[in-house]
């Protein structure tokens, strides 16, 4: 026995059915493609972490190459300081033995007393800016 006015009926339900079939797909390809993304983005940010690791890493380098230069520098620098002091010192005993004044005489005492003081003044100084830049990087 067949009924035809039940065939509407069917019908519209296997329609209903194969709604709800594509609904539920499509909600699972959704869901995958979300975690595809997620998962490109974290893949993302450990690169972008890695490079900046990376960047970081070469700039701490730098740093502290430029820190052991500038050591160099003022150690070189106070070096030629306490060269120049010297070298004055030793022109000025010579004048004072070209006048005859005597190496060991209270006025001689003062100046050789006063240019020492002068040279480590300078030596210091330049120690003490060298420092500083050293400390800044």
């Amino acid at each position: 026995m067949c009924i035809p006015a039940l065939f509407p009926a069917l019908a519209g339900g296997a329609g209903a059915a194969t709604a709800a079939g594509a609904t539920a797909a499509a909600a699972t390809a959704g869901s995958a493609l979300s975690t595809i993304g997620t998962l490109v983005s974290i893949g993302g940010s450990l690169a972008q972490g890695i490079a900046a690791r990376r960047t970081a890493d070469r700039q701490a380098d730098l740093i502290e190459r430029q820190r052991a230069d500038e050591a160099r520098l003022t150690a070189i620098e106070d070096e030629r300081i306490r060269a120049r002091f010297r070298s004055e010192l030793a022109r000025q005993r010579a004048e004072l033995a070209a006048r005859g004044i005597s190496l060991d005489s209270p006025t001689a005492m003062l100046l050789g007393e006063t240019a020492a003081r002068e040279m480590s003044f300078a030596s210091q100084s330049r120690r003490s800016e060298g420092a500083a830049r050293g400390g800044e990087l």
